[in-house]
């Protein structure tokens, strides 16, 4: 900002600013009054970043009455639609780019770059041939198949961060942020490390017609949680259900469960159930109302839950649940114990449908997203497994003999927004 302050005054425009603390989101997104042109945020041009699962999701805060600086086009929904409406991904780049042309033009939005993921690990570990990805979200890293120097007793831990501090975080809103979101956790498909749908976790086969607007599942046989409890597609069905009145929940998913047949009833109370979802034993069938091109993607991400521990839950205060305090999940490693604010440690599930896990322990500290820790357990030999946003960190880590940093490139942007709402009069 301080670069563009001295070009700007180059050309005799005089700017200020200033770094936005606490609700942030709040004070770049406020959208203005419905049918008004005047802005609701007081600033003109911002700089930000905005993460995204899919570009969908990206360019999708675009849309008439979802954006705080762009205004209503007619144009720019159109294309839109042409992004959102089409399953053939041909199509979509097309669209894609066409949007981009457009956008090259009003410039509402200036991207910058896209900021690096960096993946961090000790050289004690082996991933085998698990492949390296966008590890804020779920991929197929083979996690089972990874190994781990063992230590003077013989035994092989791994230490990692974003453990839990008070509360083990539900993973619908953040579906691969946190370590027990990634190891606890199954999905009903698996996804490259660009978050590519490429095959199949807890579903043992699915299809999806050629028009994209509906979808079969059908789940391994022998599924269980954790606790020993059958896993079947009526807890897939329940999950999506529960999900549309959680209040955060990733958008991608939102979108997807918003566009089945009988959403829209079942959210006003005017039915009990989403019409557009069917179970027949490990079968469950998606009927939707609106095409979704990124129904797969949400699949890849989203984690069933287990309906007999949380069913008659008010879906409102799902977090406050006691669940999460020791959640039982389905993923390759169970919770074996936690102490809140000091340490969660997983073990293997032994009857894991992709096989018991090579390493025996995982430890996770509890962290938030900006860990500042990450330097000092490293340095002790406390961490073998992470990610960061933050290069301070990762040079620290670079000089380390024992670690080793991977760069992974994300769709993460960095742009200058400008806001082209009328003002608010002084």
């Amino acid at each position: 900002m301080t670069a563009i302050q001295a070009y700007l005054a180059d050309v005799g425009i005089k700017m200020t600013y200033r770094k936005l603390e606490g609700d942030v989101s709040g004070q770049l997104g406020m959208l203005p009054e419905a049918g008004s042109d005047v802005s609701a945020v007081s600033w003109d041009l911002a700089y930000g970043a905005r993460a995204a699962l899919v570009l969908h999701e990206y360019y999708n805060a675009y849309l008439e009455g979802k954006s705080s600086y762009a205004p209503p086009s007619a144009e720019r929904n159109e294309l839109l639609q042409r992004i959102n409406g089409t399953p053939d991904l041909d199509e979509q780049k097309a669209a894609f780019a066409d949007f981009q042309r457009y956008e090259n033009k009003t410039l509402s939005d200036i991207p910058l770059y896209y900021q690096q993921l960096f993946i961090f690990e000790s050289k004690r570990v082996n991933r085998n041939g698990g492949q390296y990805g966008n590890a804020q979200f779920n991929y197929d890293w083979n996690l089972v198949n990874w190994t781990i120097e063992p230590d003077k007793d013989g035994k092989r831990v791994l230490y990692t961060n974003k453990g839990p501090v008070q509360f083990f975080a539900q993973p619908w809103r953040n579906p691969g942020l946190k370590m027990s979101a990634k190891i606890v956790f199954d999905r009903l498909l698996t996804a490259d490390g660009s978050l590519v749908p490429s095959g199949v976790q807890l579903a043992k086969s699915y299809e999806v017609s050629s028009d994209g607007m509906s979808a079969t599942f059908v789940l391994k046989d022998g599924l269980t949680w954790h606790d020993g409890a059958p896993l079947t597609a009526e807890d897939v069905s329940w999950s999506i259900h529960t999900a549309l009145g959680v209040p955060s929940v990733n958008g991608v998913f939102t979108n997807t469960f918003k566009s089945l047949e009988g959403a829209e009833a079942f959210q006003k109370g005017e039915a009990k159930s989403i019409s557009g979802i069917t179970v027949d034993g490990n079968t469950i069938n998606l009927k939707f109302a609106v095409l979704d091109p990124n129904m797969l993607v949400t699949f890849s991400q989203f984690p069933p839950l287990p309906k007999h521990k949380l069913d008659g839950l008010n879906p409102v205060e799902i977090q406050q649940h006691p669940f999460w305090q020791n959640p039982i999940g389905s993923g390759p490693y169970k919770v074996a114990e936690v102490q809140m604010n000091d340490f969660a440690r997983f073990v293997p599930f032994e009857n894991y449908h992709g096989g018991v896990a090579k390493i025996d322990e995982i430890v996770a500290f509890p962290s938030e997203d900006a860990d500042p820790n990450v330097v000092k357990n490293a340095t002790a030999g406390r961490l073998d497994y992470g990610f960061t946003k933050s290069v301070a960190d990762i040079q620290a880590l670079e000089a380390m003999d024992h670690m080793r940093v991977i760069a992974a490139n994300i769709p993460y942007t960095r742009s200058l927004r400008v806001n082209a709402y009328a003002m608010k009069p002084e």
